[in-house]
């Protein structure tokens, strides 16, 4: 994945100093790509998996259990 190797790229003694999650937002979701396998996540091919992390229903997004923190957080 293309964001894995920038993110290499900018690190610093093998610490990661950016952090950029590729992914997606549609009227229903909004979805994250990932290497890493989980039960809920679902494999998109090439090592990457999708993992959806707000759900919008009732006129708002909804956050599931595992989603990161920074996309639990409200924004105006």
């Amino acid at each position: 994945m293309a964001t894995n190797t920038i993110e290499a790229d900018y690190s610093l003694n093998h610490n990661r100093r950016v952090n950029i999650d590729p992914g997606y937002i549609c009227a229903a979701k909004l979805v994250l790509a990932t290497t890493k396998d989980y039960d809920h996540r679902v494999y998109l091919g090439r090592g990457i998996f999708g993992d959806v992390h707000l759900r919008y229903r009732k006129k708002q997004f909804r956050v599931n259990e595992w989603t990161y923190p920074d996309y639990r957080q409200d924004h105006i």
